[in-house]
Order: structure tokens, then C-alpha cells, then sequence
């Protein structure tokens, strides 16, 4: 082989090398961005599916405060109108002992 030969294989070995490692790196990169992008995809999907669940669960509170608030207003109410009638009966207890001790302080009198 002359000098020239050698020069023009040892250009293409080079070459195909050059070759070879950019492919190479070329295909790293494409690994490596279908990889991130897969594990992104999945955490965004397990950010949504836990948002959803917190959702629901709010929802689901929501629901029972809605569903226990008119029944606890209701108790409530009823619990003000015999709070309301035990003082009154209270009231007239009292008027009929003031009277009561009236009417025995004149007998004693």
C-alpha cells in the first residue's frame, strides 16, 4: 500500500467512526428524551389521579355538611322552643311560689 492509500483508509476508518459515534449520540438522546418524557407522562397522571381523589373526598364532606346541617338546625330549633317552654314553666313556678308564700305570710300574720 503507498502512502496515499494508507491516507484514504485511514480517512474512511475515521470517517465511519465519526459516523458511528455521532448515530451513537444521536441515539442517546433519543433514549434519553423518550425516557424523561415517559416518566413525566406518569407523574403527571399520578398528580391527577391524586387531585381526583382529593376531589372526591372533598365532595364526599361537602355532601355529608349539606346533609347534617338542616337535621342539626332542626334539633337545634326544637332544643330553643323547649329551652323556651322550661323557662316559662319556670316563670310560672316561681309566680305561684311568690303568691304561695303571700298567702302564708298573711295566714301567719
Amino acid at each position: 500500500m503507498t502512502d496515499e492509500k494508507k491516507i484514504r483508509h485511514s480517512r474512511a476508518v475515521w470517517g465511519i467512526a465519526a459516523l458511528f459515534s455521532i448515530a451513537g449520540a444521536c441515539a442517546g438522546f433519543a433514549a434519553s428524551h423518550l425516557l424523561i418524557s415517559t416518566r413525566a407522562a406518569s407523574e403527571v397522571s399520578s398528580i391527577r389521579t391524586a387531585y381526583e381523589e382529593s376531589r372526591q373526598s372533598r365532595q364526599a364532606a361537602l355532601d355529608m355538611c349539606l346533609t347534617i346541617a338542616p337535621q342539626a338546625a332542626q334539633k337545634a330549633a326544637a332544643a330553643a322552643t323547649k329551652a323556651a317552654d322550661a323557662a316559662e314553666a319556670a316563670k310560672k313556678a316561681a309566680g305561684k311560689v311568690a303568691t304561695d308564700e303571700e298567702r302564708i305570710e298573711g295566714e301567719i300574720k
